[in-house]
């Protein structure tokens, strides 16, 4: 869970995160590692928020964030010194994204996108940044492709996996990147 949380709460990017957004945020991170098939600590099975609350009290304990309460929600800030140990848990589960963010940063610049097209420019992307994250042989790229496609989908963020051109969803919007 504290990976997850971690993740959450570094990803926000301001200063202080309202309780609500944090369970938002990381149900999201634990619903795509889920569709994508990758193993978690049993703490987030049938109730992850039990194991987000854990995770945000073994934070606190730490001191490396603080809680409050405003207008009858909690939120959450990040003492700056501290940031580090939050990035140490991050950085475990970052490469589990890595094949999504390859996709999303394409999708975030065109979209639709013809499935073929979208697979070429995986490949560049997965071949530019090979020594950041665990290489994929080319022979199984493919495989990788389709997998993230289908936990995309099954996350929402895109309709489906399953069509000649990839998009994001319309109601989400998208920024341009480039």
């Amino acid at each position: 869970p504290s990976q997850i949380v971690a993740a959450a709460l570094l990803a926000h990017g301001k200063r202080g995160m309202l309780h609500s957004s944090l369970v938002e945020a990381a149900t999201f991170l634990l619903d795509f590692l889920k569709a994508a098939g990758v193993r978690h600590s049993p703490a987030l099975g049938d109730h992850p928020e039990k194991g987000f609350e854990s995770a945000l009290d073994g934070f606190r304990a730490d001191k490396v964030i603080a809680r409050g309460v405003e207008e009858g929600e909690r939120y959450y800030t990040i003492d700056e010194d501290e940031r580090i140990k939050l990035d140490f848990y991050k950085n475990m589960t970052l490469h589990f994204f890595a094949p999504a963010s390859f996709l999303c940063a394409e999708l975030a610049h065109e979209s639709p996108v013809a499935r073929e097209t979208l697979l070429t420019r995986y490949r560049a992307m997965r071949d530019k940044l090979r020594l950041e994250f665990p290489d994929v042989p080319a022979d199984e790229q493919e495989l990788e492709f389709e997998v993230t496609l289908a936990s995309l989908a099954a996350a929402g963020v895109i309709p489906s996996s399953a069509t000649p051109a990839i998009a994001v969803h319309v109601d989400r919007g998208r920024r341009k990147s480039r």
